[in-house]
């Protein structure tokens, strides 16, 4: 286990990333973070490609065929990458300037 003064201050341990010759160490919030927009924003697209899929998983179809339940999910996942990314480019630029 690492030493308190190398650990992040959250007390979680840091993940080093190299950007641009500098080494950056995000704790495992910014990933977390990552990994949230990514996939909500490939949830996205496939919901607005396919919107089908909802009904196919769950065996329901809670808006009678009109598709406004998809378009609903569309926008939420949407506006949930949107924040996620953003949350994450804050983490990152704080993790950055304490480093």
């Amino acid at each position: 286990m690492r030493p308190a003064a190398v650990r992040g201050s959250l007390g979680c341990s840091p993940i080093a990333l190299r950007v641009l010759g500098v080494v950056v160490e995000h704790r495992h919030r910014f990933w977390w973070e990552i990994v949230l927009a990514c996939l909500s924003a490939v949830l996205a697209v496939l919901t607005a490609f396919v919107p089908d899929w909802i009904e196919l998983v769950f065996r329901v179809d809670p808006d009678g065929g009109s598709g406004s339940v998809e378009w609903l999910v569309v926008v939420a996942l949407a506006g949930c990458a949107v924040i996620s990314a953003w949350a994450a480019w804050r983490e990152h630029l704080a993790t950055a300037r304490g480093s």
